[in-house]
């Protein structure tokens, strides 16, 4: 049971962490309205939304075949709060870029609530989960 505790502390840390690095980075890279290179050179819409994808696929192919444990789990963790750091703000993001990163800024208190969520509902499931090995 240590080490269920142990990773869903890693899983819950790393969501965190994601939070924080995305919100850091682009208010200091991209605050003053530039594009990202790849962006830029692709012409793509790509935002962190999707490496945060990449970071899930790549953390549940290590589950399936290989096993869980810190690095997946934090793999994982990092990957879904890459993707949930964009799930509130992508909901009221326009075309327009200075638009779209005042969304992005405005959106943080909901994102917040969001990342806070995923951890109760993650820690919830853990007592739910050590509840039944005592009662087996």
């Amino acid at each position: 049971m240590k080490e269920l505790k142990k990773r869903v502390l890693v899983f819950s840390i790393s969501l965190i962490i994601a939070l924080i690095f995305w919100r850091l980075y682009v208010f200091f890279i991209y605050g003053n309205n530039d594009i990202s290179l790849l962006r830029a050179t692709t012409e793509l819409t790509i935002h962190h939304f999707h490496y945060g994808i990449v970071f899930v696929i790549i953390a549940s192919l290590i589950f399936l075949f290989y096993k869980i444990n810190n690095y997946s789990t934090s793999l994982m963790g990092f990957g879904l709060g890459t993707i949930l750091d964009e799930f509130i703000p992508s909901l009221f993001l326009n075309t327009i870029r200075k638009e779209e990163l005042t969304i992005y800024y405005q959106s943080l208190n909901w994102t917040i609530i969001l990342f806070l969520s995923i951890i109760i509902i993650t820690i919830i499931f853990y007592f739910v989960k050590k509840n039944r090995l005592k009662l087996a």
